[in-house]
């Protein structure tokens, strides 16, 4: 693998004196020499360098280097031979960067929601399968689990703050394999598409191995205001948390969204 020269690499691995630095190609990485550390010789798992045009970005950190400073008298010290200045040098530094992203890790939401649910026997019909029109019942209440737990959404404080909420307006749904009495399924939802005034979700159920597609559901929901009782905008907020996970299918439309989901399911 080639990689262009344009100096990018250099830039990055002068940046500040908390960084180590490569010596031209010969992988010899040393501190600063005003720190007086012996001169590592041990070869980086990399075949970066300063000239190798290989964007890298190696970190020292910065409690290695107040030791250092600290102990400059004596830096042949058995705690400072390079192998255990190797050794601290990539433990401390993944610590180091993991707190560093940790606010951007909290940003990446997970935009497939599922949880597991058994059927009960009062939604169940004669033949002790789960009733056509209970199906319903346990998709929206899973969908209402899912944006609590993970999205930290209550729908129903939402609804008692600011008196609006989502109200359902059409469903689509399909009945594939029957959901039994006291089986355990998996319930799936995600956002497919959005408004500003409305959001589309897909919902399925699935065995509890997730290798039979039960049910599959289509709803649509429009942001709804109780005090003009008329359909209104999402705030801000909500429309960037529908940004952040929003997930459309490649599907034109029901039946083919049905059928892609069937084919995989066998497979």
């Amino acid at each position: 693998m080639v990689y262009p020269d344009d100096g990018s690499a250099r830039l990055v691995n002068y940046f500040g004196q908390g960084c180590a630095r490569p010596i031209g190609d010969s992988h010899k990485w040393h501190r600063l020499h005003k720190y007086h550390v012996p001169r590592l010789h041990h070869q980086l798992p990399t075949r970066a360098s300063a000239h190798s045009g290989h964007q890298v970005f190696v970190l020292l950190p910065w409690v290695s280097v107040i030791k250092l400073l600290e102990n400059k008298e004596n830096n042949c010290n058995d705690d400072y031979r390079p192998g255990k200045i190797i050794l601290s040098y990539f433990s401390k530094s993944f610590l180091f960067l993991m707190l560093s992203f940790a606010g951007s890790y909290k940003n990446i939401m997970e935009k497939i929601l599922s949880s597991s649910y058994k059927i009960r026997f009062q939604d169940c019909d004669p033949f002790n399968h789960l009733n056509n029109a209970s199906y319903i019942n346990y998709f929206i209440n899973a969908r209402e689990d899912h944006l609590l737990d993970n999205y930290n959404f209550d729908v129903f404080e939402n609804l008692k703050t600011t008196g609006e909420a989502w109200i359902v307006v059409s469903n689509q749904i399909c009945y594939l394999t029957p959901a039994n009495v006291i089986e355990n399924v998996l319930i799936e939802s995600q956002l497919i598409a959005f408004t500003p005034k409305s959001v589309h979700i897909e919902m399925r159920m699935w065995n509890e191995s997730k290798t039979k597609l039960k049910a599959m559901l289509w709803t649509n929901f429009v942001y709804f205001n109780t005090q003009t009782q008329k359909a209104t905008n999402h705030p801000a907020a909500v429309t960037e948390l529908l940004e952040n996970i929003l997930l459309p299918v490649e599907q034109n439309n029901f039946e083919e969204r049905r059928n892609f989901l069937m084919r995989r399911a066998i497979a």
